[in-house]
C-alpha cells in the first residue's frame, strides 16, 4: 500500500496526529503511517479489499464509499439530500446539473458514482465548517460564550482538563477557543448587548430607579448598585427590571460623589434625567443628598423594606429589653458553635435521617448576618424547629466544649418572638417583588402588620414589650 493511498484516507491534525476520514478517530502517527495502516486493517478492511487504481484516487469518494453500493436506494437518496443541503454554490450547481441529466435520461435515481461524489462533498463541507471562521465553528464558539456568560462561569473554564476531555469526545473537530479569545468574544458581546439595550431604552418614556450601597463583608469595599424599572413597549407594555451597574466606590461616600456615579451610569445607558421619575433609596443622608442634587426636590422615595428592617432591628436591640437581647446572643453562640463543629452537624443530619427524612429534607441551623434582612428571625425560627435535636446533641459528652442549651421557658419565649416577627418577614418578601407594582402595597401592608400585632397575645413580659414597640413604630405615613 503506497503512502499516498494512506493519506487519502486521513487528514493531518498536527505533526504527530492524523484523523481518519471514515470514522473520524484521531491517531498518533509518530511521523510514519504504520499506525494508520493498522487502523485501516482492523477497522475498515473493506476499504483495503477495494483499494482503487491510480485513476480512482482522483475521486476519493469512489473509494471511501465503495461499500455503499450494497446500501438500499432509499438510504442513498437520503444521503444525496443531506449532501446537497450543505454544499457551497458551485457544488450545488454540479448536483443540479447531474440531477438534470438524470431527469433527461428518465432515471429515477442518481447513478452510484454521482451519489458517492455528492457524499464526499458533504464530508468536505462538514469538515471545513469546523475550521476557524467556518459556519459550525462560529455556531459553537457563540454557544460556548453564551454558556460562560449566562451561567457566570470563569473564562478559564475552557482550559479545564475535564472540559477539554469532554469536547474532544463530543466534538473532536471543534477547536476550543483559548481563554484570551473567550474574553475578547465576551467583550464584543457586551458591546453588542449595550447597543441593543440603549435602543430599547430610547423607546421608554419613564424610568424609576432603586439605588443602594453595599459593603462586602471583611473587605470594607463599597459598591453602588443601581436598578432600573420601566414599562417595556416592545414587550406588550410589561413591567421590566434591569440592573444597570454595580459600581465600586473608591472615594468617601458623599452625596456629591454618589450623584456623580449615578449620572455616569445613566449616561452609559443613554437615559436622560428628564425621564427618571424617582429613585428609591434608604434614609441615609448621603443618598438623600445625591438624589436631590441629581433630580431635584421630591424625587426620592424612602425604601419601605429598609424601614421594616430598621423597626425590627431597633425592637430586638431595645436597651429596655435586655433579657431578649441576651437570649438572642445565647442562641447565636449555640448556632456559631454548631456550624463550626463537624461532629455536631453530622449528628444533626443523622438524627433527622433516623426519622425517615431524606438528604433533601434535612434542615441545618441558620446563622444571623447583620447585613441580611430578617436574618435574626430566620435564625430563631429554625432554632425553635430544631430545638429537640439541638438539646440532645449538646447533652452528649462526646461533644466537647459545647455551650449550655437554653431552658424550656426560653424556647417558649423565642416561639412568641417568632410569631411577632413573622408579619414583618412576610411584608418584606411582598414589598421586594420586581414583577408587579409595589408602591401601592405599602399602606395595606402597614395595616396588616398592625392588626397582626394587636391580635397577638404573648404571655411572657419580654415578648409583650417587643410586640408593643414595633406596633408603635410601624404607625407611620409612607
Amino acid at each position: 500500500m503506497s503512502k499516498s493511498f494512506v493519506w487519502n484516507l486521513f487528514s493531518k491534525r498536527s505533526t504527530n496526529e492524523a484523523q481518519c476520514s471514515i470514522c473520524l478517530k484521531i491517531l498518533k502517527t509518530g511521523g510514519g503511517t504504520t499506525n494508520l495502516r493498522q487502523h485501516l486493517k482492523n477497522k475498515h478492511p473493506k476499504h483495503l479489499e477495494n483499494k482503487p487504481k491510480d485513476k480512482e484516487l482522483a475521486d476519493i469518494g469512489t473509494f471511501l464509499h465503495r461499500s455503499d453500493q450494497e446500501a438500499s436506494s432509499s438510504a442513498s437518496e437520503a444521503s444525496v439530500s443531506s449532501a446537497s443541503f450543505c454544499l457551497p454554490s458551485s457544488s450545488r450547481t454540479f448536483v443540479h446539473e447531474q440531477s438534470d441529466q438524470s431527469s433527461r435520461s428518465r432515471s429515477p435515481t442518481p447513478s452510484p458514482s454521482q451519489k458517492k461524489q455528492m457524499t464526499l462533498l458533504h464530508y468536505q463541507q462538514r469538515n471545513s465548517s469546523y475550521e476557524r471562521g467556518g459556519k459550525r465553528d462560529l455556531e459553537l464558539t457563540n454557544a460556548l460564550a453564551f454558556m460562560i456568560g449566562k451561567d457566570n462561569l470563569p473564562h478559564s473554564s475552557v482550559e479545564k482538563e475535564g472540559f477539554a476531555h469532554f469536547m474532544k469526545i463530543a466534538l473532536p473537530l471543534f477547536k476550543v477557543p483559548s481563554r484570551k479569545t473567550v474574553t475578547e468574544i465576551l467583550s464584543g458581546k457586551y458591546s453588542a448587548a449595550m447597543d441593543i439595550i440603549r435602543a430599547k431604552f430610547s423607546e421608554v418614556t419613564h424610568f424609576s430607579l432603586t439605588a443602594d450601597i453595599c459593603t462586602v463583608t471583611n473587605t470594607s469595599k463599597g459598591f453602588l448598585v443601581i436598578t432600573a424599572h420601566f414599562i417595556d413597549p416592545q414587550e406588550h407594555n410589561s413591567l421590566e427590571t434591569m440592573m444597570l451597574g454595580v459600581r465600586r466606590l473608591r472615594e468617601r461616600h458623599t452625596g456629591d460623589y454618589i450623584c456623580q456615579t449615578m449620572n455616569e451610569v445613566l449616561d452609559e445607558f443613554g437615559i436622560p434625567l428628564a425621564r427618571v421619575v424617582g429613585i428609591c433609596t434608604d434614609g441615609g443622608a448621603n443618598m438623600l443628598a445625591a438624589v436631590k442634587k441629581l433630580l431635584g426636590e421630591g424625587k426620592n422615595v424612602h425604601c419601605f423594606a429598609h424601614i421594616l428592617n430598621l423597626i425590627v432591628t431597633d425592637g430586638l436591640e431595645d436597651v429596655n429589653n435586655v433579657a431578649l437581647k441576651n437570649l438572642i446572643n445565647e442562641i447565636k453562640a449555640i448556632v456559631t458553635f454548631a456550624r463550626h463543629s463537624n461532629l455536631f452537624m453530622e449528628r444533626l443530619r443523622m438524627e433527622q435521617e433516623r426519622e425517615g427524612k431524606s438528604e433533601g429534607e434535612v434542615k441545618l441551623l441558620v446563622q444571623s448576618v447583620p447585613t441580611r434582612w430578617n436574618s435574626v428571625y430566620h435564625m430563631l425560627q429554625r432554632f425553635t424547629l430544631m430545638s429537640p435535636y439541638i438539646a440532645a446533641i449538646l447533652a452528649d459528652p462526646s461533644i466537647k466544649k459545647a455551650p449550655r442549651m437554653i431552658s424550656g421557658s426560653d424556647i417558649k419565649l423565642i416561639t412568641e418572638i417568632v410569631a411577632i416577627l413573622s408579619p414583618f418577614d412576610e411584608a418584606t418578601k411582598e414589598i421586594s417583588g420586581s414583577k408587579y407594582i409595589t408602591a401601592s402595597l405599602v399602606i395595606p401592608l402597614v395595616t396588616i402588620i398592625e392588626r397582626s400585632l394587636k391580635n397577638l397575645k404573648p404571655n411572657l413580659g419580654t415578648a409583650q414589650k417587643l410586640s408593643k414597640d414595633p406596633a408603635a413604630k410601624s404607625n407611620f405615613h409612607p
